[in-house]
């Protein structure tokens, strides 16, 4: 479970190659951006505003240019709300956005002027409501920081509080929350020390069952591959676990792998109650997005399993919360979207109590989104009976035309050249890049709201790259939904 190790030749030539890339792509990036913004101003609409009583100011905190906060940006801005961005990088993409009507910069949520920074926003531009985009890594840091602000100003805050955030966000403590309410897990240990681990995988050989290893606190290293444990061997098994620093400060799970489907959720929640929920198969790198229809079976399990959640946070909390689960392969040749709810077991293997990526799910309904959102200013008896925001049967799938051009085109046309892929397994992946682009869309790109996706691969990237070449800081793989590169090891 280490990080890769990436050489300083590797180094230069993954920046190189895709700076490259980028210069050589950004006229077509143009000419798309153009074209978008022609058909915007050709079917030209405006948000509709609501009445002034109800009219809102909404900060979002963005740790980087994500997806998701734009996604935001722009569901607030349709429902009618006034938005204030603020981001600790440099002003590229939201300063140009349509949907934003004041950006700030702000310091990182760990830098003691980030709570100040914030309040003195708060106060100059009388924000009604603090939604934080929280990063993984600061996670806490922002629901403090929120906490303190909502305390101190009045500001309500969209984010579930600090003990209840620690909670669903580490992953021992969330199995134990969900194996409380009575809800289906697979079986999960804690350890501290790794010679015990090594003990508990060395009497499990003979059951048949196999752990998947995993970082109670998220870190790159924590998605590095490993085996399934234990192997054929203890030596084997021991050697694999050589350089995983367990200890007391950083402890690891085993959890039973159940094979099968995974798949992550994105529900809002106020008042105890979701507003909005979608659901789509996901991966360890999830660049697709093509959500479940709400009344299908596998919608409807984890609907449920969400709902149970919702009634369980203390005092009614507001939540953004997002599951990622396991489900077993139960009916062989029976498609997973063809279950009914009662075919299905769930076993839920994580959460992120935080804005996730598969937001982008609901990029068709971005008013009724930002109306989901707003409804922590409604009484809870006054939106008792509201109905489940969902995604219908016609949404269509969400790419990131940037990750389908390099991964399922250029990445496999050097390949099969290298004679490392088969001109079938070329074709195929060449295939679900056209369907994507005909029939999907853009996770960024909007006609209303073309800058963002233009300045996400003409500065942006750029910039990042040229960054990691001038300060030689390695990664190993980079995520265009999140503007996120994995950190690597040096060699």
């Amino acid at each position: 479970m280490a990080k890769a190790v990436i050489s300083y030749p590797r180094h230069v030539f993954n920046n190189v190659s895709l700076l490259f890339l980028c210069i050589l792509f950004s006229p077509v990036v143009l000419l798309v951006s153009t074209l978008a913004y022609g058909l915007g101003k050709l079917w030209s609409r405006k948000a509709k505003l609501p009445t002034l009583t109800s009219r809102r100011t909404v900060l979002i905190t963005c740790p980087e240019r994500m997806t998701k906060s734009l996604t935001l940006c722009r569901a607030f801005h349709e429902a009618g709300h006034r938005v204030i961005a603020a981001e600790g990088s440099p002003r590229y993409a939201y300063e140009c956005s349509n949907s934003v009507s004041k950006y700030y910069t702000i310091p990182s949520p760990t830098d003691p002027a980030y709570v100040t920074t914030l309040a003195d926003i708060i106060k100059r531009e009388s924000v009604d409501l603090l939604v934080p985009v929280c990063g993984v890594q600061t996670t806490l840091e922002d629901v403090k920081a929120a906490e303190e602000l909502q305390k101190s100003l009045g500001c309500r805050m969209f984010q579930l509080n600090t003990e209840t955030c620690e909670l669903l966000d580490k992953k021992n403590s969330f199995i134990a929350k969900a194996r409380e309410l009575g809800l289906t897990v697979p079986e999960t240990y804690e350890f501290s020390n790794k010679e015990e681990m090594l003990k508990f995988l060395e009497s499990s050989m003979g059951s048949g069952k196999k752990y998947i290893l995993k970082c109670i606190a998220l870190d790159d290293t924590s998605r590095s591959r490993i085996p399934l444990l234990p192997l054929a061997e203890n030596t084997s098994t021991r050697a694999a676990l050589e350089n995983i620093p367990i200890s007391e400060n950083n402890p690891f799970i085993l959890q039973q792998y159940v094979e099968g489907q995974e798949f992550t959720t994105h529900a809002v929640i106020t008042h105890g109650k979701v507003r909005a929920f979608a659901a789509c198969q996901s991966s360890e790198l999830t660049m697709h997005y093509k959500p479940l229809p709400l009344q299908s079976g596998l919608s409807q399990a984890m609907l449920e399993f969400t709902e149970k959640f919702a009634t369980s946070l203390p005092g009614n909390q507001p939540a953004q919360l997002s599951f990622d689960f396991i489900v077993p392969l139960q009916l062989p040749g029976v498609d997973y979207s063809n279950y009914q709810k009662d075919q299905i077991t769930l076993y839920p293997i994580e959460c992120n109590p935080r804005t996730h990526t598969a937001i982008v799910m609901f990029q068709d309904q971005l008013k009724e989104l930002g109306d989901a959102y707003m409804s922590i200013f409604e009484d809870s008896e006054s939106s008792e009976d509201s109905e489940i925001l969902g995604p219908g049967p016609l949404v269509k799938g969400r790419y990131w035309i940037g990750h389908d051009i390099f991964s399922l085109v250029i990445l496999p046309f050097l390949n099969l050249i290298l004679l490392q892929e088969t001109p079938s397994g070329f074709l195929k992946k060449f295939v679900s890049a056209v369907s994507h682009i005909l029939f999907w869309k853009d996770g960024v790109l909007s006609a209303w709201d073309p800058l963002p996706f233009f300045m996400l691969y003409t500065v942006h990237w750029p910039r990042k790259f040229l960054i990691s070449l001038w300060t030689g800081k390695r990664w190993t793989r980079v995520n265009v939904s999140t503007s996120r590169a994995f950190d690597a090891h040096v060699r």
